[in-house]
């Protein structure tokens, strides 16, 4: 009832300064994705003379962009999200603090999203084991086993000469097979699907090979925070060192996009020295979800793969 009798102007940070040639005050301003923006950024809306300010985010996830070295060792790249978490947990951290404080911390633990084999991972490493499946999630059925990961150890990657992004043509013809593999048996007719690379390059490779008829646009890890589909397949592309694919958040972010089915492609050699990477790896093979493949098999992934990946019976909804 509150909300159907409330005037709601919804508007970016950046944007929401002009609005003071039209309105003097808010009594509430709600921030989401607060952990992606700086403090100055956070600050704008409270020339509007705010009575309340909720920021809702996840410190798991991205940050803030912030491309200055020396930005970043002052601290600008900070959140005003994680500023005032971790200044009320120390407040929360003395006896008999939490009545006299006027600001609240909330963790939301119930996740919709994802079905419970997906998130199972995620949970158990970046939250704790805190978070609790809905009991929609559990009818996030499809044809095809809700998570695997796929070990290509024949790929190896090439680097830009321009931009030095990383690209893997191997594993993007890979891909490309997979999915026509997979629309078979999950049409992209009923089903959205999404391509995820940490790298532009592979993004662009993964866009030359593609089916077309399934209207999938590669993105990166970056552009994918809060969006989501029935089936994501990951494509790591980097067989060489591991760069930014240590950074925990990026995983996360790229992990926890999928509702039905998520498949994580790569060679993932190099990665088995990181101890998040070794972890998922491991996780893996005890849940008899990781696969690996040599380049013969790609020529058949009925026999070599696909079989593996059906599931027997289903109720989709």
């Amino acid at each position: 009832m509150c909300v159907t009798r409330a005037n709601i102007i919804c508007t970016t940070l950046s944007s929401c300064v002009k609005l003071a040639n039209y309105v003097d005050f808010f009594d509430i301003c709600i921030v989401d994705e607060a952990t992606q923006c700086t403090e100055p950024w956070t600050l704008l809306p409270m020339r509007f003379g705010l009575t309340h300010m909720v920021l809702v985010g996840d410190m798991q996830q991205l940050p803030a962009v912030v491309l200055s070295k020396k930005a970043i060792d002052f601290g600008l790249s900070n959140s005003m999200f994680d500023r005032i978490q971790r200044s009320l947990q120390t407040q929360l951290d003395k006896p008999g603090s939490y009545h006299l404080m006027h600001t609240k911390l909330f963790k939301l633990s119930t996740q919709y999203r994802m079905h419970p084999e997906i998130c199972r991972w995620p949970n158990q490493y970046f939250y704790e084991d805190q978070l609790i499946n809905a009991e929609c999630t559990a009818r996030f059925a499809s044809p095809l086993i809700p998570y695997c990961v796929i070990n290509l150890k024949y790929t190896c990657d090439s680097n830009g000469a321009q931009n030095k992004s990383i690209s893997n043509n191997e594993e993007a013809r890979f891909v490309a097979k997979l999915l026509t593999e997979m629309d078979k048996h999950m049409p992209s007719k009923r089903f959205s699907y999404g391509l995820i690379s940490p790298y532009q390059n592979q993004c662009y490779a993964l866009s030359q090979v593609i089916p077309s008829h399934m209207n999938i646009t590669p993105q990166t890890v970056d552009s994918y925070q809060g969006l989501e589909k029935d089936v994501i397949i990951i494509s790591n592309a980097r067989t060489r060192g591991c760069g930014f694919l240590t950074n925990y958040q990026r995983l996360n972010v790229a992990l926890t996009r999928p509702r039905r089915c998520l498949v994580i492609c790569g060679n993932f050699e190099d990665l088995k020295s990181v101890e998040m990477w070794r972890n998922l790896l491991d996780d893996a093979r005890k849940r008899k979800v990781y696969f690996n493949l040599d380049r013969d098999d790609v020529n058949d992934l009925d026999r070599s793969l696909i079989k593996k990946m059906m599931v027997n019976t289903i109720n989709l909804i």
